[in-house]
């Protein structure tokens, strides 16, 4: 029989403890804390947290969007406004500056950049694209005034509601890729559209060819200098606040420009479109209105939210995506339709709530073939 050493017993016994040990080790380890679960539990939290920023600023841009609107038909006396339209963008302006100017300056305390880092990266290209847009937007927002003097609020949004598929449009232009599905529901989107504005009762549509004319010259104004805004964002490092701050800084100028130099051709335009929609109104003189005058506490208020809609739009994006924003203007633009029934005594027709949904599905539809 062979002997087994003192030494040999001893390190098979301690073999064998460290095995029992090493089987035991995942029993004890039951009760202890599981990282990945913790981990999962601070995702799960983060996910409830950006859906929650989600719905408040989703909620936040329908409710401003639906109040533009409304406020600028509240404002209106006699088929005109008490105030200068190029003095509204402009306070619209400063606003929109004042508010980029100051968030440009907390991004550079924050970074320690110093004075250097007010205008880092800026080129003259760079300004040149923003001039060009601050233009577009001055042109744009003014006739936005004119628009509404003769549009009810349910076929503004309507009308505004092809906004993104224009863009669509001009950015496949471009070079972006659309598929065939795309193509279809942007056709069918017209076709809603149209439906939406024929009125039986009239054996026609609400208004006169020139005053569709002119709301789809504000479509296509918007949607372009959308588009241009969107490509010159992409293709520059600035910083997105003072890119801002450069486009409100020249936005202000071309207001105060217009204040001086275009207000007669504006209330010329202005009172041929109420002589057409509205012929009981008689027709008011042309004066230069003071810079501060006729502003009421409505109109202050529409100043406001002219110039808090940037700011919502910009939030809806960042904590969500540009096809949450535009749900949230299909939704107004839904209950925008509804209102103008109530408020401003506009026909709800079934050719005008057939087209609302149908916009409605079509535009679920273009924005799912987009996602897939």
């Amino acid at each position: 029989m062979q002997r087994v050493s003192k030494e040999d017993h001893d390190d098979s016994v301690a073999s064998a403890l460290r095995s029992e040990q090493a089987f035991e080790a995942p029993v004890t380890n039951l009760n202890a804390p599981r990282p990945d679960l913790a981990a999962d539990s601070m995702a799960a939290k983060g996910r409830a947290s950006g859906c929650t920023l989600q719905l408040t600023w989703f909620f936040a841009l329908v409710a401003v969007q639906i109040a533009t609107v409304l406020l600028f038909k509240q404002v209106q006396v006699s088929g005109g406004y008490t105030f200068s339209v190029a003095s509204s963008v402009a306070f619209a302006e400063l606003c929109k500056l004042a508010l980029a100017c100051g968030l440009h300056a907390r991004d550079i305390c924050r970074s320690g950049q110093g004075q250097d880092g007010w205008v880092d990266g800026v080129t003259w290209r760079l300004t040149m694209h923003y001039l060009g847009l601050a233009l577009l937007y001055c042109i744009n927002n003014q006739l936005a005034f004119v628009c509404l003097i003769f549009a009810d609020p349910g076929t503004y949004s309507v009308y505004r509601s092809s906004i993104p598929y224009l863009g669509a449009v001009l950015l496949h232009l471009l070079g972006d890729p659309m598929n065939e599905l795309q193509w279809v529901t942007i056709v069918l989107l017209c076709i809603a559209i149209m439906n939406a504005q024929y009125d039986e009762t009239l054996s026609g549509t609400k208004m006169s060819g020139s005053a569709y004319a002119m709301l789809a010259l504000h479509v296509c104004i918007t949607a372009a200098s959308s588009v241009w805004n969107q490509k010159v964002l992409q293709g520059s490092r600035v910083a997105l606040h003072l890119q801002n701050l450069i486009l409100y800084t020249y936005g202000l100028i071309f207001a105060l420009f217009s204040y001086i130099f275009m207000e007669e051709p504006l209330h010329k335009m202005s009172t041929s479109a109420v002589s057409v929609h509205l012929p009981s109104e008689p027709t008011v003189q042309w004066r230069q209105k003071g810079f501060l005058e006729g502003y009421t506490p409505l109109a202050i208020l529409l100043v406001l939210s002219q110039a808090f809609t940037g700011l919502a739009i910009a939030a809806l994006i960042k904590y969500a995506d540009t096809i949450v924003r535009s749900f949230a203007s299909s939704v107004s633009m839904a209950l925008l339709v509804l209102l103008s029934g109530f408020l401003f005594e506009t026909r709800l027709t079934f050719h005008s709530m057939t087209g609302v949904v149908s916009i409605l599905v079509l535009s679920y539809t273009c924005r799912s073939c987009r996602l897939n």
